[in-house]
């Protein structure tokens, strides 16, 4: 018979050793190499509620988790024409990259569009991408004649 007193099992769970894996959360990393994200806006023009033109460009922009750049590709914008005669130009693009995450990659691509009577107005999509990914722009833009 053991006659030492028993320790009780607090003194059986403090001689235990406890291993903890770690497994890093897949939310919070960064990536580490070179990513696309794109982002697509479309501008329709109208007179009177009937549609005139739209246009619609998918600019695209690399990101790495510190840095982001826009792609020179994807810049020519679909055009559909409402009416016929309808066109468009564009004007020079406006393009910033980022090495911060407190800054965003963007672009500006100012153009003009025309309908049949030769009215003309101007605007410009905007786009801008984080250095994660993040894609914002003034999309689904309305303007009348």
């Amino acid at each position: 018979r053991d006659r030492l007193r028993s320790r009780g099992l607090g003194d059986v769970y403090k001689r235990q050793v406890y291993t903890k894996e770690f497994v890093p959360n897949s939310m919070s990393a960064i990536p580490t190499s070179e990513q696309t994200a794109s982002i697509r806006l479309t501008h329709t023009w109208y007179r009177s509620g009937t549609m005139v033109c739209t246009l619609q460009i998918n600019p695209s922009f690399c990101y790495t988790g510190s840095s982001a750049y826009v792609k020179s590709e994807n810049m020519r914008p679909a055009f559909q024409q409402g009416e016929p005669n309808s066109a468009y130009a564009l004007g020079n693009l406006t393009a910033h990259n980022s090495n911060s995450a407190n800054d965003k990659a963007s672009i500006v691509q100012p153009y003009t569009v025309s309908d049949k009577y030769g009215n003309t107005s101007t605007s410009s999509f905007r786009a801008y991408c984080t250095v994660t990914g993040v894609c914002t722009g003034n999309n689904k833009e309305s303007h009348n004649f």
